[in-house]
């Protein structure tokens, strides 16, 4: 059985973040905006069309801050 990879991450207030998921080359392989809520968020990769291996996601807010973590899709 597979597991959908979650992301778990305050946020100071809500707002849309820019996500780009990129492979190990750096390579963009996915891009989409996530909506937040203030407080801690727990936000669901959406992985399905992605390739099995190790994958880098990059979410930004309107201030230019960046939270980064990696997933491996198997």
């Amino acid at each position: 059985m597979a597991t959908t990879p979650r992301i778990l991450f305050n946020q100071p207030e809500a707002q849309s973040l820019q996500a780009v998921i990129y492979n190990t080359l750096g390579q963009v392989e996915k891009t989409m905006v996530v909506a937040t809520s203030e407080g801690l968020n727990n936000y669901e990769l959406p992985v399905s069309e992605l390739p099995k291996g190790l994958h880098i996601i990059r979410m930004t807010d309107q201030h230019a801050n960046s939270i980064v973590a990696s997933f491996t899709k198997y």
